[in-house]
């Protein structure tokens, strides 16, 4: 069987990583291949042998105190028991490949593996010299490379690192991205041909969701009815919303926290959520209230309601803004945080006509790209 290892976020505290990591695994398996996902690569006589793989490594560390010029990283804090649930998860999920000498890493070579990159943010120029996520190792081994939904999370990218896309980018067997902003900007850098695919999350279909979101266990009680609350920035003004939006409705308002502010929030708080619980909630809400580009794409694969509260980092308004005209969802974004109106009528033939065209043309472009890898 065709091996093929993912390169991405797989094991980072936001369920949208995650999430995007487990979709792309299992549309691959799907397709008749074994799927590892890259934990950590230490053949560290092949790196010292490419210069620019030990520069990059090198400004990699840089970048992490200077990044923030480009992008201010978000801290996620769990709970120690969230941890153990999620370690859990990823030991039920994923197929962890960790490439711990040079023998090891000569194996793979004979065998070859091919490596997929993808996908939000993984190019984000705040994590330095492009490296890792750009498949430099398995470049430099001459391995059969590409992406799937990589995206950029930035309105520009620093010149400096132009050759080194090009070096990577170009020796990829296809190049497919989440956005018509990072098509536009990479096409002035690379010649390969950028391809346009939908996030991993919509690969997947409602009743491959559906099965996923009954894995789902509870440690609070949750009403028949509730808001769902799920917000990956640390913004206090998003709290304040809820509160009004559960003072107008008088509804029970669940939580799944990414920091210890939303912890302390006066609703049903679910410490030790893991992402089954985070497509269950989504799935039986009453509506949705979200800064997150993943739960706005659940509430499309089970038709929610759902309330988008935009972010203050404006870099990643083209991600929601091309998201939401694409499925005819523009007025799903709040406008005006002073009032609570609530928008029950959602046009979602029309978007799942949408949806269904992309994934189909998203899966022969992933089909296609495996067979070129084979």
């Amino acid at each position: 069987m065709k091996k093929v290892c993912i390169s991405t976020c797989y094991n980072t505290s936001n369920f949208g990583s995650r999430l995007q990591a487990t979709a792309l695994t299992i549309a691959i398996k799907k397709m008749g291949y074994d799927v590892y996902a890259l934990k950590a690569f230490k053949a560290y006589r092949f790196i010292l042998s490419h210069p620019r793989m030990v520069f990059a490594r090198m400004s990699r560390r840089i970048a992490q105190k200077t990044g923030r010029k480009f992008f201010i990283p978000v801290p996620y804090q769990i709970s120690p028991e969230r941890k153990i649930r999620m370690d859990q998860y990823t030991r039920d999920n994923f197929q962890e490949l960790t490439i711990s000498s040079d023998n090891e890493w000569n194996r793979i070579i004979d065998e070859k593996m091919a490596f997929v990159a993808g996908s939000d943010i993984i190019w984000q120029p705040a994590f330095g010299y492009p490296e890792r996520f750009f498949l430099d190792f398995a470049v430099y081994a001459d391995l059969p490379c590409f992406s799937y939904a990589s995206s950029v999370g930035s309105l520009s990218v620093p010149k400096k690192y132009y050759g080194a896309y090009r070096k990577y980018l170009d020796s990829f067997k296809a190049i497919g991205v989440r956005e018509n902003a990072t098509v536009e900007m990479f096409s002035r850098i690379i010649k390969h041909p950028l391809t346009k695919v939908v996030d991993p999350t919509l690969l997947l279909s409602k009743d491959d969701w559906d099965a996923f979101a009954d894995k789902a266990k509870y440690s609070v009680t949750i009403n028949e009815r509730y808001i769902f609350c799920y917000f990956v920035m640390n913004d206090q003004r998003y709290w304040d919303y809820a509160k009004m939006v559960q003072n107008m409705t008088g509804l029970q308002i669940v939580v799944l926290p990414m920091h210890y502010l939303d912890e302390k929030q006066p609703f049903t708080i679910i410490k030790d959520g893991t992402p089954y619980e985070f497509v269950d909630l989504i799935r039986r809400a009453e509506f949705v209230l979200t800064d997150s580009f993943h739960t706005c794409a659940f509430s499309l694969q089970f038709k929610k309601e759902f309330y988008l509260l935009r972010r203050e980092r404006k870099a990643e308004d083209a991600k929601f803004d091309e998201f939401l005209n694409r499925y005819g969802l523009q007025e799903r974004t709040i406008m005006d945080r002073s009032s609570f109106e609530r928008k029950t009528e959602i046009n979602y033939e029309l978007a799942y006509n949408h949806l269904k065209q992309d994934r189909e043309r998203s899966m022969t472009f992933l089909k296609q790209t495996l067979q070129k890898c084979e």
